[in-house]
């Protein structure tokens, strides 16, 4: 955020962004009173071009940011008059290339009392080469409450200026009888009627009115500069230079999600608008999702699927989606889509929509636990609650491991004693206690899982030889090991077991790589005179295996 949004918070002491659906804004580039809702004007290059932004859902609110981007080889920004809907507002705008960033706040302790209101007027300036571009409201914040709540909104609205048009309707070069019968016919139109055209409009005032016959009756009978002789000046100003010309113009709005926050690998929506603002019908295209790791999105992101556009006419748009899977890395990831352009399109700079956040984050843990007595699985939240019995009366059921990347949980059946050795079983069991294996003959104290390289690890037999298999059964290695304590640490690809009390030592500790070569002696405590203090010596083993 920029300057505006830290001294704001300073001011006010901001509380994490959240979304809410009754904050909204709007833009309107008719300077008349009100909002017209305007999203188009005309102008030419070295002209000031005013926009109205205007807010709902402004009760009781305290401040706004606002960010503008834009194309700055097309338009720079000029200024910000702060409006009536924030009592005793200031603005404070931060600029940089492409985008301002515009801060308004109400001082002195007032807040809005009106739901809806005018927070200002933005100005910016064509360039002298101007030839058309967009103007994108892409965010907006909201804080207000006694509680500061601070509510964020991605609005993309988008505001398109087209180099100014020509009173020569018929393009013969000449603004004469003929163009004059073709604007009579327009003549009352407003924006939404079906006699409406965005031609008839030179004032982009939203209706055909008087507004605009004066400009048609200024340049009456002159040549607009179509028909050779490079246009004439005059009381209605230079008329040269310009043509009607007819082109399609794609952008894509209104991005959204069916939801914001997911947990790894879940389904979700994005929904994304290909509209055509140009004034001539564009052809069939492609629109192109894609991830991102910031809110502008472009075809450099990484693409996550592709819809087919059909030929889309002056104004029309169409409502596009794609099923996504959420990354399986937690973290916050943004979402949007790009239309591939057209032949003649009049601005392919605003092709791409805005990005919409979206925060993955792991699923709530759970702790499993077994009961020796009477054959049962458990399982719980981490903190104790949500408690459930998941397994009941499978025997004497110790120890267990869990495997949250494939959804199982192993354990071993101590009262299973059908084994060739005479020995128990390991069981396994998707983790919410359903399809029940009996995977491999087992014993001992210890059960651990290598998940990355798909391996389970137990003890076999009276001496409690340590052996490792694949995670169904198959493959079963001796690592030539006895013990009743190990543990893994298979980041570093070692195990760690300990050796109890003989009678020349109070106890080993050793390691070795997870097939059991390479075997290093770690510690050793030779017997003594003390030998009481020590007890059996050696025997449960934990290892930290860091962050």
């Amino acid at each position: 955020m920029g300057r505006f949004t830290f001294l704001l918070c300073v001011l006010l002491a901001c509380p994490s962004a959240g979304f809410a659906q009754n904050f909204a804004l709007s833009l309107d580039a008719n300077s008349a009173s009100g909002d017209q809702s305007v999203l188009s004007a005309n102008t030419s290059a070295n002209q000031s071009v005013s926009i109205q932004v205007f807010g709902t859902g402004l009760t009781d609110a305290k401040a706004v940011n606002l960010r503008f981007e834009f194309d700055a080889s097309q338009v720079t920004y000029g200024s910000f008059t702060a409006g009536n809907a924030l009592p005793s507002a200031q603005a404070l705008p931060t600029q940089g290339t492409g985008f301002v960033e515009v801060g308004i706040a109400s001082f002195g302790g007032g807040s809005a009392t009106a739901s809806r209101g005018m927070l200002g007027t933005i100005q910016f300036r064509t360039t002298a080469g101007f030839s058309g571009a967009s103007i994108r409201l892409v965010r907006g914040e909201l804080v207000r409450g006694l509680g500061n709540q601070s509510i964020v909104i991605m609005p993309n609205l988008t505001l398109s200026l087209s180099a100014g048009l020509s009173p020569d309707f018929d393009g013969n070069g000449e603004v004469d009888f003929k163009d004059f019968v073709l604007f009579a016919g327009a003549f009352g139109a407003r924006r939404g009627d079906n006699r409406f055209e965005a031609r008839f409009d030179l004032d982009s005032s939203g209706d055909i009115g008087f507004g605009d016959f004066v400009e048609f009756a200024g340049a009456f009978g002159r040549r607009s500069g179509n028909g050779g002789d490079g246009g004439v000046s005059g009381s209605g100003g230079d008329v040269g230079g310009s043509v009607d010309v007819r082109s399609p113009d794609l952008i894509v709005e209104s991005p959204s999600v069916s939801a914001n926050t997911l947990t790894p690998g879940q389904s979700f929506t994005l929904n994304a608008t290909v509209r055509n603002a140009g004034n001539a019908a564009s052809a069939g295209t492609t629109l192109r999702y894609y991830q991102s790791s910031d809110a502008s999105i472009s075809t450099t992101d990484t693409s996550v699927g592709e819809d087919n556009i059909s030929r889309l006419s002056a104004s029309a748009m169409s409502a596009e989606s794609i099923r996504l899977t959420a990354s399986s890395n937690a973290g916050t990831y943004y979402y949007g889509a790009c239309v591939a352009s057209v032949s003649g399109e009049s601005n392919t700079n605003n092709n791409c929509s805005t990005g919409v956040r979206v925060t993955v984050t792991p699923p709530a843990g759970k702790i499993y636990f077994t009961n020796f007595g009477t054959g049962k699985i458990f399982r719980a939240n981490l903190d104790g609650s949500n408690y459930e019995e998941l397994i009941v009366g499978r025997g004497a059921l110790w120890p267990i491991a869990i495997d949250t990347r494939r959804d199982k949980m192993y354990w071993v059946d101590l009262s299973d004693r059908s084994s060739e050795h005479g020995g128990p079983y390991v069981y396994r069991a998707n983790l919410d206690g359903s399809n029940i294996e009996r995977i491999v003959a087992a014993g001992g104290n210890e059960l651990a899982l290598d998940v990355d390289r798909g391996k389970i690890y137990y003890q076999r037999g009276n001496w409690n030889s340590i052996h490792r298999a694949n995670l169904d059964g198959s493959n079963i290695q001796s690592l030539g090991i006895s013990s009743q304590y190990f543990a893994l640490d298979v980041a570093r690809g070692k195990i760690y077991w300990t050796e109890p009390a003989s009678n020349v030592s109070r106890g080993k500790l050793w390691r070795a790589n997870l097939d059991g070569s390479v075997r290093e002696l770690l510690f050793d405590s030779p017997r003594d005179g003390n030998d009481n203090i020590y007890g059996r010596g050696l025997e449960g083993i934990g290892v930290d295996v860091g962050r």
